[in-house]
């Protein structure tokens, strides 16, 4: 598991400039960003604090194992959830994190879950940090509770 996130945890080690300093190391991995974005741009300061990135790798790899390999906490929801999901996983035409049979599982399996959307043409890190994932999430967030959403 610890290979797997090495890139993710690899941005706490060093000490970044500024905030394209730290923007160019963490673009290598996400090839749907535009480093333009002013999105992004907040997202990347707020990372840093005096150069370094706020991010424990060890804390990351634990919650790694638990959301990968531990029993699923979505089964614990009680309160009405949408669930949101990228195209991609790592960049155009990767496999996704969620499929579309994965999907239709956790729809079927958790009473909780109103609603699932598929995000077209995000991969993971864009699905939030981009103009078009940040939009579908404050959509989703501004439905009333309770009430299915896209």
């Amino acid at each position: 598991m610890r290979a797997t996130f090495a890139a993710q945890a690899g941005r706490a080690g060093p000490t970044f400039a500024d905030v394209p300093d730290h923007g160019a190391y963490f673009l290598q991995g996400a090839p749907l960003l535009d480093p333009a974005d002013p999105l992004l741009q907040d997202h990347l300061a707020h990372d840093l604090r005096d150069g370094r990135v706020r991010l424990d790798p060890e804390v990351l790899v634990a919650d790694a194992v638990d959301t990968l390999l531990g029993s699923s906490p979505w089964r614990q929801l009680t309160r009405p959830a949408h669930l949101l999901y990228a195209q991609w996983s790592v960049g155009v035409d990767s496999v996704p994190a969620y499929t579309p049979e994965r999907v239709s599982g956790l729809a079927a399996e958790l009473p909780a879950l109103r609603s699932t959307e598929l995000v077209p043409g995000v991969d993971h890190a864009a699905s939030i940090t981009t103009g078009r994932g940040a939009a579908a999430v404050a959509r989703v967030l501004r439905e009333p509770p309770g009430r299915n959403a896209g």
